[in-house]
């Protein structure tokens, strides 16, 4: 399964930049994926493998190898942009 829940062109299992400053951060961890995991609502694409939980395997998983990455991959010529669909 797929999702984009931010609508940037960068698919929620390549897209930890929950804050769209183009770089994976601790930023981003305190504040979405923290506040997320707790109210369980996927405002910024939290649930990064889109099983409808967010969860320690989106951490895990998805998350934390991207941690000081830059986002993607993606083949849309849009990504980075919103919305990108």
């Amino acid at each position: 399964m797929s999702c984009d829940t931010d609508q940037d062109g960068y698919g929620n299992v390549c897209d930890g930049d929950f804050n769209q400053d183009g770089i994976v951060t601790g930023a981003d961890f305190n504040k979405f994926w923290l506040k997320a995991f707790n109210s369980q609502v996927n405002a910024h694409g939290e649930d990064m493998n889109c099983d409808g939980v967010i969860s320690g395997a989106d951490f895990n998983k998805f998350w934390l190898p991207t941690f000081g990455k830059s986002t993607g991959p993606s083949g849309l010529a849009c990504a980075g942009q919103i919305p990108c669909n």
